[in-house]
Parts: structure tokens; sequence; C-alpha cells
């Protein structure tokens, strides 16, 4: 099966399914012994999210143009790579929760549990001229109930998670990159950034509001870990 590309899930499934059958005949006296009994689950791979370079970074964020819904599109952008916020956590975030004076952010996990971020200046920069500038003229347009919701679309409503993928795969499209980039690269890959130059573990984890980075590093990564365990270890 596996020769056939079934995905694991398939495989261990119909594995799962033929253990049981012939048990059912052990059981019933049909047969002596299970064939199945030694036949074990396949481990699933660890899939592992792409991330981009600084450069592709570089060349996604210059792309938004100076329209209303431009500013708004670079805020986004800036705000995922400069956080690693969820694109779930970024469209429930109130314009009080984006402290540019002090360069942070209050942000909110599904559990209701916050954490605040800092954000870097081409971030803040970028944030001040959406809200203070184009915001306000897209709201104009909302028909909807008041909100005070931060990211906003061209009626002046507020932003879903799918909107935010939208915006996201505007501009890689733009870039005609070969691999796919949603939310979650962007995630990964501020994360990646953070640690290669020289983020420690803690930190990047309390940023990003997630208990483990165990299924978020690549393998790069990890030669990283390894290359300073070498280093600073006394009997590495």
């Amino acid at each position: 099966m596996h020769t056939k590309e079934y995905s694991y899930a398939t495989i261990n499934r119909s594995l799962a399914a033929m253990r049981s059958f012939f048990l059912f005949l052990c059981k019933q006296t049909v047969i002596d012994a299970n064939p199945c009994e030694n036949l074990h689950a396949l481990k699933r791979k660890k899939t592992v999210v792409p991330v981009l370079t600084s450069y592709e970074i570089s060349d996604l964020l210059g792309l938004p143009d100076q329209s209303d819904l431009g500013r708004r599109d670079l805020a986004v952008l800036e705000l995922l790579y400069a956080t690693g916020i969820r694109a779930s956590e970024l469209v429930k975030l109130a314009t009080v929760d984006l402290d540019c004076f002090n360069g942070c952010a209050v942000i909110s996990d599904s559990e209701g549990e916050e954490r605040i971020v800092p954000i870097g200046n081409r971030a803040v920069r970028a944030l001040e001229q959406y809200i203070k500038q184009s915001r306000p003229q897209l709201y104009r347009n909302n028909t909807g109930a008041p909100h005070d919701y931060a990211f906003v679309n061209s009626k002046g409503g507020p932003l879903t998670d799918r909107s935010i993928r939208r915006i996201l795969s505007k501009y890689v499209d733009m870039l005609a990159l070969e691999q796919s980039v949603s939310p979650a690269t962007i995630r990964q890959t501020f994360a990646v950034h953070m640690l290669n130059n020289g983020a420690d573990f803690c930190s990047v984890q309390e940023m990003l509001g997630q208990l483990s980075l165990s299924q978020m590093l690549p393998s790069i990564e990890k030669e990283r870990i390894r290359s300073v365990y070498k280093s600073a270890h006394p009997r590495a």
C-alpha cells in the first residue's frame, strides 16, 4: 500500500481493520494464529512548515501600494512577521491592543490567555499609517454594528481568518514563489529567524504563546542547536 502512495492514516486504518478481522477469526477458532499480530502502525512523518528567507520576506513586504487597502495589507503582513501572531489572533485585535507608542501588542489566544509581544519599528510605522490614515476611511463604509476591530475590509467590517489568507496569497502570487505560503509559514519564519539571530527559546515561546517549539523547528534549526551545544558545553 505504501508503494501506491496511500496516506499513513489510510494504511494504519487498513492495518487496524485487518488485525481486528483476524483476531475475530482466532476467537471463532477459524484460524490458529493472527497473521497480523506483529504488524505495527506506521509512524507519521513530521511535516515541516517551509520557511521564507529574509530576502523573500523583504520582497513580500515591499509589494503593497499606498492605497488604503495597500496600507492595511502592509500592516497585516508586517504584524504577522513582527510578532509571529496567528491569523485567528490577528483578526481579533482591537485598535487599543496595538500600542504603537510603546511598540507592543496585546495578543489573546483561543483560550483567552493574553501575552504582550514587542513590535519592531517598521511594523509600528506601517500600523500607525494604517490606523491613523487608512482605517478611518475604510471604516466609514461600515453598515453593520459598530466595532473596534483593528483590521477591516473595504466595507468597514472586520477581517476574517480567510481574509488574512487571501491578503497573504495575493502578494505571494506576485512573488511567484514555488512553495505555498500561509500565515503559519510566516509564524514559522518569525520563530526561525529569531532563533537564528540569537533569541533564546523561552523568549520565542513566550512571544508565540506556544508551549513547545519542537514541532515548528525544521532540521536546519536542529543543526544550529547542535552547533550551539558543541560550542557551549564543556564536555561536548
